[in-house]
């Protein structure tokens, strides 16, 4: 993947005031835009999240030429609507069958599913979305990869605060497993069983390219937060300032006097992971230091790989003075390793980490960290999404959000 410079500022307080700015890449960055960080994490919101409504067999679909967003959500006017009862005609199928597709159910044969589904593709047509059962709501959807973390939790809170400040209920799915290697098939598919609400938003997840494609060609509004691959400029994508924030936590560790800097990272092949390590790159460069990848280490964003890689770091000959990790989590698995090989933090060994989820603080040492707003993440997709929904084009298609560097205890002058 070609690398690209990112912008922003990075620092140890927050602003007061708003400024937006867009480098070379197309990105744009918020500075100043996350004051409401802090009291976001603590706010609450008591509705539940309700299962997302299913076409029958008299869902209209009408017919969209356009190849842009706001064309094909606006639609022409006057072009034709055609009922499913005509795909099904136009299939060779019944229109029970074609029902089935449309609402991705599996008792159906691939051959068949592609036919009715190449039908709907080649020509443009989409359904109209399904109402809700509550007047004046309206849904979105957003998927994650597993709600198991404090960083999921976060984003969801900003996604629905949002949503509900818009009068819209949020139906949260979680991934197929292995759904990053679907077929094209299966991928049109998953984007259809998603098509009766008014928009969806991917957390984290690793997409087959042809979800971008098919959300397109049926008008499904589509955003992701932290892609695992943001290659494609035609679909919106909301993040932080990993560059920056990278950069901003090397220096600090680097002005404390330390020399031999570890990186423990998220997956090699991810957007986050790559800008994360190129800040952290850039750092050691602007000091004179090596890049040292005997000193590198990639995995999951969990503990159990921060216990485990971080471990492999801690038994080289010559270990490490101070770990950066690519996430919080990771970072306590690294400190839980210091520990069992009876270091001292941060007196033998400093940590950070990235995100600044609420454990940080609770942790023992508290943990430096490099504060994502994930709250505000979640908020932006949900109000970027509905605007698509709307007809309203985005600013830009990739936005990131500004980070700052708290540090705490896990980080003090090496030995």
């Amino acid at each position: 993947m070609a690398s690209r410079s990112k912008t922003g500022t990075s620092g140890t307080t927050g602003s007061t005031g708003s400024s937006t700015s867009t480098d070379g890449t197309g990105r744009t960055t918020l500075s100043g835009a996350t004051d409401d960080i802090d009291a976001d994490r603590r706010a609450a919101d008591p509705r539940a999240a309700e299962p997302a409504p299913t076409a029958d067999s008299g869902s209209d679909i009408h017919s969209t030429h356009s190849t842009t967003h706001r064309n094909a959500r606006s639609g022409a006017r006057g072009t034709p609507r055609i009922t499913l009862r005509q795909v099904a005609e136009r299939a060779g199928v019944s229109q029970a069958t074609a029902s089935k597709v449309l609402n991705g159910r599996s008792d159906v044969s691939d051959a068949t599913r592609d036919r009715v589904l190449r039908i709907i593709d080649d020509a443009g047509y989409r359904r109209t979305v399904a109402r809700p059962s509550e007047p004046g709501r309206s849904r979105i959807t957003a998927v994650f990869d597993s709600l198991t973390s404090q960083y999921s939790s976060l984003i969801l809170q900003g996604l629905v605060l949002a949503a509900a400040e818009s009068d819209t209920d949020v139906v949260v799915r979680i991934l197929p497993t292995g759904f990053a290697s679907a077929t094209p098939a299966a991928a049109r598919t998953w984007v259809q069983e998603n098509a009766s609400t008014r928009g969806l938003i991917a957390v984290t997840s690793a997409l087959p390219a042809e979800v971008a494609v098919t959300a397109t060609r049926i008008a499904l509004p589509l955003v992701t937060i932290d892609p695992v691959d943001s290659k494609d400029d035609e679909v919106v994508s909301i993040s932080s300032t990993d560059w920056t924030g990278s950069r901003s936590v090397t220096e600090h560790i680097i002005e404390l006097g330390h020399r031999r800097i570890g990186w423990v990272g998220g997956p090699a092949g991810s957007t986050p992971t790559i800008d994360r390590l190129r800040g952290f790159r850039f750092a050691l460069e602007g000091a004179g230091l090596p890049d040292d990848r005997e000193l590198h280490r990639n995995g999951p964003y969990g503990f159990e790989a921060g216990v485990q890689l971080g471990g492999e770091l801690l038994d080289l000959a010559e270990p490490p003075t101070a770990i950066l990790c690519g996430s919080d989590t990771i970072a306590f698995g690294v400190m839980e390793a210091a520990r069992r090989r009876g270091l001292d933090l941060p007196t033998d060994l400093s940590v950070a980490g990235f995100d600044d989820i609420p454990e940080a603080e609770w942790a023992n040492p508290k943990l430096t960290s490099v504060r994502a707003p994930l709250v505000g993440m979640g908020r932006m997709a949900a109000e970027t999404v509905i605007a698509l929904a709307t007809g309203k084009e985005p600013a830009s298609h990739h936005i990131e959000l500004a980070t700052r560097l708290v540090v705490r205890e896990s980080t003090a002058a090496p030995r």
